[in-house]
């Protein structure tokens, strides 16, 4: 993957890609980065709405694509 089409960016980046989000500051906003692994939900954000939702069952399983469309 190339930043503005010229400089590669290091794969040591792709772990901020998730669980990173703008925290919003009086003077200046930061970025927040969650390491922790427990997460069991994403966070969609459609038409200005915010739906929390699960990604794995109650045995610890992860739902598959369908499951989570439902």
């Amino acid at each position: 993957m190339m930043i503005r089409g010229t400089v590669p960016m290091c794969m040591a980046q792709y772990e901020r890609i998730f669980a990173t989000t703008r925290i919003p500051g009086k003077e200046m906003d930061t970025l927040g980065h969650d390491q922790n692994d427990s997460a069991s939900h994403i966070i969609v954000l459609r038409k200005g709405n915010f739906y929390a939702l699960d990604v794995y069952d109650r045995s610890g399983n992860a739902l598959t694509p369908p499951e989570i469309e439902m």
